[in-house]
């Protein structure tokens, strides 16, 4: 173990802050929960498994070589500064080398359970570590550009299931993507100052301060969200009119709460914002796996 600036670190925290554990973790559950909603809850371990651990693997390459390409503006941010890369606990060359294992290692293992899932995963490496990154400085562009990687991993979890992408992926993958823009907004309006410090322009400015509408474009995109729910539960095609109605109120809280973000743009409401969005995603999935059961 070692300390740096009153912290102690050891080779253990600073591979997860390299790999960003808890985002990886995240985006696998997706993955998985796509594959299960897929298989109906009767899952081959052996192709869970393989998904899981090609799943984090390549996760954590492109997490990896996000921080390697960002590591002189990562010094610039409190929430960033503290990465082993950043900080100088950690040489350029031997990240390289992790993320180059990794992402290798992950497009093999999902390449192994079908090769399409190999596809959707090197197209969600180079989104992210190659298109998104550079434009994160750019122009808010990169936001849209962004959720793209965002989303693919519930078709990838569809895929190891199924070989192909049928209507509810494409739901599925448009519910994730619309549910990361008001997710981001939220962390945007609270991570604001900083973003500026490192020359991020992933949020629209006015004057040089956050660009209000980001508030309503917030509002935009969860009514969108909730006509996707209305004609899904109407529909009766991909759940049934139950788990419709439910997906219909969880769509309405979410939001409710870009409304009040909407009205009172404030730390208070942008933060309830993002422990709704943190709640929604993996509410909506479970309802999923509901209709299923």
């Amino acid at each position: 173990m070692y300390r740096t600036k009153d912290v102690t670190y050891s080779l253990l925290k600073d591979l997860a802050l390299l790999v960003k554990f808890k985002l990886s973790v995240m985006v696998v559950l997706t993955a998985v929960l796509g594959y299960l909603i897929a298989m109906s809850l009767r899952p081959d371990w052996e192709v869970l498994i393989l998904l899981v651990l090609g799943g984090f693997s390549l996760t954590a390459g492109s997490n990896i070589l996000n921080e390697i390409l960002e590591r002189d503006y990562d010094k610039l941010m409190k929430r960033t500064m503290i990465r082993p890369i950043a900080a100088g606990r950690m040489h350029v060359a031997n990240g390289v080398i992790l993320a180059g294992v990794s992402s290798i290692l992950g497009l093999i293992l999902l390449s192994l359970i079908h090769p399409l899932c190999g596809i959707l995963g090197s197209i969600s490496l180079v989104a992210y570590a190659f298109i998104y990154t550079p434009l994160k400085r750019l122009s808010p562009l990169a936001v849209p550009v962004g959720a793209l990687p965002g989303a693919v991993p519930v078709l990838i979890g569809w895929v190891a299931a199924t070989g192909s992408i049928s209507e509810t992926a494409i739901y599925l993958f448009l519910l994730q993507y619309l549910w990361q823009f008001p997710h981001f907004w939220a962390i945007g309006y609270l991570g604001f100052e900083d973003y500026q410090k490192a020359g991020f322009r992933l949020l629209p400015t006015k004057d040089g301060k956050l660009h209000p509408q980001v508030s309503w474009h917030s509002v935009v995109y969860c009514t969108a969200i909730l006509c996707m729910a209305i004609w899904i539960a109407y529909s009766g095609v991909i759940v049934s009119p139950i788990v419709g109605i439910i997906l219909i109120l969880v769509s309405i809280l979410f939001l409710l709460f870009s409304l009040n973000f909407w009205r009172k743009q404030s730390r208070r409401t942008a933060l309830h914002l993002m422990l709704a969005s943190l709640m929604f995603m993996p509410m909506s999935l479970l309802v999923f796996l509901l209709d299923v059961m």
